[in-house]
């Protein structure tokens, strides 16, 4: 759980290897504001790296929406 305002710090798992995650909110009035990171870094350049790294495909079933992750053993491994 997080807190309202402040930064908390938690581990993810991603491609078989464990990072540090951090969450920021900070409160302007009834305005809120959070950021996050993923070992020091803006979870978009996390979430790019993950792109790379897996093959993500999406596709629509009956009308239902699938996600398939395909990643290499050396990501998973930690070996790339």
């Amino acid at each position: 759980m997080f807190k309202l305002v402040g930064t908390t710090l938690f581990a993810i798992m991603a491609s078989g290897k464990k990072y540090l995650a951090e969450i920021s909110i900070d409160a302007n009035g009834f305005n809120y504001l959070y950021k996050l990171s993923i070992n020091g870094n803006p979870v978009s350049s996390f979430s790019e790296r993950m792109r790379v790294i897996n093959k993500t495909f999406r596709f629509q079933v009956d009308g239902q929406e699938h996600l398939v992750v395909l990643g290499s053993c050396a990501s998973a491994c930690g070996m790339a």
